[in-house]
């Protein structure tokens, strides 16, 4: 093995501790996570709420999802929740709509608002949900970008030259590479 391998591996498995410290640290508590609807949704946890048949949704609250991508819509029990969330506040609750924001995995945001556990996504691009209705104006942009190391002499020249390298990805994200 070569050595700076082992120093790749030894960063890595660093990383890997810290954020693990980081994610019970930032993680929300187990009531918490249970009022934001991350565990066991019954009708316990959800007691308070007039929940209505028809999409199991209290009326008059807006639910829109993201994992934490600051600065787009960062992490939901936090003051500075992201300019996404920012602007949706500031268009659903002057029309009298409380509006909740959740972090959950990406894949699980899409799923629960396509059965309409959810309203909306925060932070959605067209190729990801193509099914969903977008406005005609965007409110941000961000482009994928691929990070090596500097002694790296990859570079991306299409979606041929993805093939000689392991990729990570998260589930259900753009697949547009332009």
């Amino acid at each position: 093995m070569k050595v700076w391998h082992l120093i790749v591996l030894v960063v890595a498995v660093l990383a890997a501790l810290i954020l693990l410290i980081l994610n019970s640290y930032y993680a929300p508590s187990l009531e918490e996570a249970k009022t934001l609807n991350y565990v066991g949704s019954t009708a316990e946890n959800r007691s308070s709420l007039d929940i209505t048949p028809e999409n199991g949704r209290p009326p008059n609250i807006l639910f829109f999802c993201s994992d934490p991508w600051p600065p787009y819509a960062g992490h939901s029990h936090e003051s500075r929740q992201g300019y996404i969330v920012d602007v949706i506040r500031e268009i659903y609750e002057p029309l009298g709509y409380d509006v909740r924001y959740v972090n959950k995995p990406w894949s699980r945001c899409i799923s629960e608002t396509r059965t309409g556990k959810l309203s909306a996504l925060a932070g959605a691009d067209v190729d990801e949900v193509p099914d969903f209705v977008f406005p005609q104006e965007t409110i941000g942009v961000t482009r994928p970008a691929f990070f090596v190391l500097k002694e790296t002499a990859w570079t991306y020249q299409g979606l041929d030259s993805l093939a000689t390298i392991k990729l990570g990805m998260i589930q259900d994200y753009t697949n547009r590479m332009d």
